[in-house]
């Protein structure tokens, strides 16, 4: 199943220290320097695309999922603890 891609189209600004100020659709965009390409001017259009990651939201699941077993687990042996020193 193919996905929908969206972007949005931009323009460099100008650069303060080492970020970029980008404005999309009249949103100011500050964005680190060296995450663009080499030698990108002020006044360059960009884009900027946007898609899911659904790698990255299976790791997080993956993540939420061992993080409640761990409290799951600690909080039954506290339960069992518990009974053992009534």
């Amino acid at each position: 199943m193919e996905k929908d891609n969206f972007y949005l189209q931009g323009i460099i600004d100008r650069f303060e220290d080492n970020q970029a100020v980008i404005i999309f659709n009249g949103q100011k965009i500050i964005w680190p320097k060296n995450k663009l390409p080499i030698g990108i001017k002020e006044g360059a259009g960009i884009k900027l695309q946007i898609h899911t990651d659904e790698s990255w939201e299976k790791q997080q699941e993956e993540t939420a999922k061992k993080m409640l077993n761990e409290i799951l687990r600690n909080n039954n042996n506290h339960e069992k603890n518990k009974e053992k020193t009534k």
